[in-house]
């Protein structure tokens, strides 16, 4: 078989078509403000794991390309495979992903080794990471599943702004929505629409550090696999009171062993994020003592009453590093995790301030 060609989910495709639908013209060559078009090519994945940093979002989409749009893109391979209609994704000449990351996700879940890609040269400037969120949001303006939503308009421009690339004033913000991130293209000023992203971005840029990563359950677990745990006893949960209750009821109470918990948060903010590790604690704490009280409901009267012991049948181990604030990124990137008290720390708006003063 030729280098053109390659086979996914079983049929072969030939990277030339791409030029045939896509010739030279604006959907190919003005795709992007500052990136040259260079050619179609293969994209090798065979090695990719899906929390790769060359599939990061981090500033671009709010989602971070959670697990059901590429659930949905994985199934939708095994009905119709790779559709050479769509525009392929984009990828750098540093070989990072700009566009398309649904799709690379999905094909990694279905253990494919190559996807077809566009491949652009993006011009070195002094505001990189302004261009680099502003061009992948401008590229997700059009397919419905991963379009872009307000969210990841006030994501990017938070993301511009906490990289000092973007002044942080009405005048420079809604001129980069409009001129730059083509933000028309997506949403029409009815009711000054705009002008209430404008302002969510300076609400959420009065304070450095405002990103987070959210990642689903099944990235998290991947990244657990670099750390020295037995995965198959501890448990990895999404922090909310529903999960809190759920483990609480599948696990804890029928286990005669100690239970380890590892933790994850997804919230858009690093203090949504912190409220939610403290409300899974406190709920666990509370489910604790209200069994306690619960049987001692039925003993009373009795000669017996039982006290809360201070240990308890669980202990959590920490929490998945996903916030831009103190160690976190380090964490991340090195596969350890936070403490409870830590990562609670980092996201609290007290903390920040008091380090602010």
């Amino acid at each position: 078989m030729s280098a053109d060609k390659k086979i996914f989910m079983g049929e072969t495709y030939d990277i030339n078509d791409y030029y045939k639908t896509f010739p030279a013209g604006e959907i190919r060559d003005k795709r992007y403000l500052k990136g040259d078009f260079v050619g179609f090519k293969w994209q090798f994945i065979g090695d990719w794991k899906l929390d790769d940093p060359r599939l990061s979002n981090l500033g671009i989409k709010a989602e971070q390309n959670k697990g059901e749009a590429s659930d949905e893109m994985a199934h939708a391979y095994e009905v119709n495979s790779w559709d050479m209609g769509q525009f392929p994704p984009t990828v750098g000449t540093d070989g990072q992903i700009y566009d398309g990351r649904t799709r690379c996700i999905g094909a990694i879940k279905k253990k494919q080794q190559w996807i077809g890609t566009a491949v652009y040269n993006f011009k070195n400037t002094d505001t990189p990471i302004k261009d680099k969120v502003t061009e992948g949001i401008r590229a997700n303006k059009g397919t419905p599943m991963t379009r872009s939503t307000s969210d990841d308009f006030v994501i990017a421009g938070i993301a511009a702004i906490d990289a000092g690339e973007l002044a942080r004033d009405e005048t420079s913000i809604m001129n980069w929505l409009v001129k730059e991130a083509d933000i028309e293209a997506r949403f029409s000023n009815n009711n000054g629409h705009w002008k209430r992203i404008v302002n969510w971005i300076l609400d959420r840029t009065a304070s450095k550090d405002n990103l987070t990563l959210v990642l689903d359950r099944e990235d998290w677990f991947n990244w657990c696999t670099q750390i020295p745990l037995n995965l198959n006893k501890v448990h990895l949960y999404k922090a909310n009171p529903t999960n809190a209750i759920r483990l609480w009821c599948d696990h804890i109470l029928p286990d005669k062993c100690t239970n380890e918990i590892v933790l994850y948060a997804d919230s858009f903010s690093p203090e949504k994020c912190a409220d939610t590790i403290e409300n899974f604690v406190d709920t666990l704490k509370k489910l604790y003592e209200q069994t306690y009280n619960l049987v001692n409901m039925d003993l009373k009267g009795g000669p017996l009453q039982l006290t809360v012991p201070n240990t308890k049948p669980y202990t959590i181990l920490g929490v998945c590093p996903n916030l831009k604030r103190g160690d976190q990124p380090m964490l991340y990137k090195t596969n350890q995790l936070i403490s409870v008290e830590d990562y609670i720390n980092d996201g609290s708006s007290i903390t920040q301030a008091l380090n602010a003063a």
